[in-house]
């Protein structure tokens, strides 16, 4: 009788141990990287850019979300007529005092009307550290996925078509790019 309580004891450990590698193998995390872009300030972008195309290089698949002030990362897209007097007073506003395109992005400390930014791309450019427009360019070209808060856009006012910085780019809630997050090994918040 010992023997055989013995085997079923260890049957029913084994039976565990399966169970157990079964919903760790379910929950293990994705190799994905997902990076919440919400500041809209040039630097915090630039390091965005620059840890999304590193998680490329290192073998990641790798999910930018572009919400509130960092949906200016995405913008750029011709003039459209929501552009026009035709939208609330509070989107017109917000739509002369918010940046245009990537280029537009103050620096977040020692902007100074934009010298400081000046002075930080000619350093960059004299060490030979690529600038943000090339940042996002290779980013689109190794293969980041960039998304845009439809809550934010919908709250600016814009079109599809200020939005067309970067193709394919897809609008998508908060919820959507949740559950991306959730599979990810790493999540960043910039």
């Amino acid at each position: 009788m010992p023997e055989t309580n013995l085997e079923q004891r260890l049957a029913n450990l084994e039976q565990e141990l399966s169970r157990l590698r079964a919903e760790f193998a379910e929950r293990r995390p994705e190799d994905l990287v997902c990076i919440i872009c919400f500041s809209g300030e040039w630097d915090k972008v630039f390091a965005a850019l620059t840890l999304a195309t590193s998680a490329l290089a290192l073998g990641s698949e790798v999910h930018v979300f572009c919400t509130f002030w960092g949906a200016s990362l995405l913008r750029g897209g011709p003039a459209t007529p929501c552009r026009s007097h035709k939208r609330p007073w509070p989107q017109r506003l917000l739509d002369l005092l918010m940046p245009k395109s990537i280029e537009d992005l103050p620096l977040s400390r020692m902007n100074f009307f934009g010298i400081g930014r000046r002075m930080l791309r000619s350093m960059m450019k004299k060490k030979g550290v690529a600038d943000l427009t090339t940042l996002m360019a290779e980013a689109r070209e190794l293969g980041v996925h960039f998304h845009v808060c439809d809550t934010s856009v919908s709250l600016f006012g814009w079109s599809d078509a200020e939005i067309g910085r970067i193709p394919g780019c897809d609008r998508c809630g908060a919820a959507t790019f949740l559950a991306l997050a959730l599979k990810s090994r790493a999540v960043f918040f910039i």
